[in-house]
């Protein structure tokens, strides 16, 4: 979800952090075994072997049908081949695969929120990361996952369209509906006090881009600057 106005509400990097840990703190990646205790958010807990000090003692009394391991949530503003660089610039390479969401080749840059798994490693007879993905997301500070750089400005610039305004609206990804316009399409949904008042389907292939606004009927954008026109994003309340 990604407020838009002045809603009182200010994210950050810490904040998304702490909401992810939350979750982890619900989920078990082993039977009897929260993921919260092996979940770290900062690369210190892996340049420090920290990680690594805790799963072993949580081996220990690991279930017998499952092998031991922890995941690392990191903020990578660069990746390249198998390896996550870190807002320090300092570099984790994974031993295996680290796959990564995208519309397209070449269509979307950092930042990502990488997902490691670490765990113990036959060959080198110790605990490493394993295999992990990317996802890229709108900035550090909204962990809102994006396909491409071009739907990443959009939700920028709506955020500039909104921000002056004293009404405070809210943009989520519609899970429910999928775009009727293309495959390469994500359907967001424009909330005024959790009611639905627009859908905007951003879409970006290699040889196009495009912004649709649905309300009464489809309407394609001539340009992103079309966005700071008022009538156009703000409908009829």
């Amino acid at each position: 979800m990604l407020d838009l106005g002045d809603t009182g509400k200010r994210r950050d990097i810490k904040s998304e952090f702490a909401a992810l840990q939350r979750v982890a703190g619900h989920m078990r990646i082993a039977k009897g075994i929260s993921l919260e205790r092996l979940f770290f958010t900062h690369p210190a807990a892996y340049h420090s072997h920290r990680a690594f000090a805790i799963l072993r003692r949580a081996a220990a009394t690991w279930p017998a049908d499952s092998e031991p391991q922890g995941v690392l949530c990191l903020f990578a503003p660069n990746i390249e081949g198998n390896r996550s660089f870190g807002a320090d610039g300092n570099a984790i390479e994974v031993l295996g695969s680290l796959t990564r969401t995208t519309a397209g080749r070449g269509l979307t840059s950092g930042p990502w929120l990488c997902l490691v798994l670490y765990g113990n490693l036959p060959e080198i007879k110790g605990y490493a990361p394993l295999r992990a993905h990317a996802e890229p997301i709108k900035t550090g500070s909204c962990f809102l996952p994006v396909r491409s750089d071009f739907e990443r400005d959009v939700l920028r610039r709506l955020e500039g369209a909104f921000y002056p305004d004293g009404t405070a609206f809210q943009l989520a990804v519609d899970l429910a509906n999928t775009p009727s316009v293309g495959s390469g399409f994500r359907r967001y949904v424009l909330l005024h006090e959790g009611n639905p008042i627009l859908h905007i389907d951003i879409g970006a292939t290699p040889s196009d881009k495009k912004l649709i606004l649905s309300n009464a009927g489809d309407g394609v954008l001539p340009t992103l600057d079309a966005l700071s026109e008022p009538s156009v994003l703000r409908p009829s309340l």
